[in-house]
């Protein structure tokens, strides 16, 4: 093994805080809690960016085609902080929503005109990873 990944191993990858590698059913309470965490602060501050977005964007136009969003973005916010405070199982449900919610606004709406042809792949891989994650915190849920 070469010296540059032990130093990896040694400061980035550590069993307790990463338990990237692990199966939902061998993890324990703090390593599960960990990564409920972690999700949660990645899908709460994607949420929140778009809050901001829509919301300065309402206050700017006055066009309130987007409050379903914020409704749905701030569903989503309170449902992460149960997740993480209580870990339910509707929660887990819930929180498994955004990337098919995305996928189906791409369906209906298409991608902006000036992306090309690797942009749009790399957003689709990008959901395609996201949705299998989410599925991964499902089942630290149940």
């Amino acid at each position: 093994m070469s010296s540059w990944f032990y130093g990896v191993k040694k400061y980035i990858w550590h069993e307790e805080k990463t338990p990237f590698h692990l199966s939902p059913s061998e993890m324990n309470k703090k390593q599960a809690h960990n990564e409920l965490f972690l999700f949660a602060s990645f899908e709460g501050v994607i949420s929140l960016m778009l809050v901001y977005g829509l919301l300065n964007h309402f206050n700017k136009t006055g066009d309130s085609n987007y409050i379903p969003a914020v409704i749905y973005c701030l569903s989503l916010i309170a449902a992460l902080y149960f997740l993480i405070k209580h870990k339910p199982y509707w929660a887990g449900c819930f929180c498994l929503t955004p990337p098919p919610v995305v996928v189906g606004i791409l369906f209906f709406l298409g991608f902006h005109p000036n992306n090309g042809f690797f942009e749009k792949m790399m957003l689709g891989a990008f959901l395609v990873f996201w949705f299998f994650y989410s599925i991964r915190i499902f089942e630290i849920c149940r």
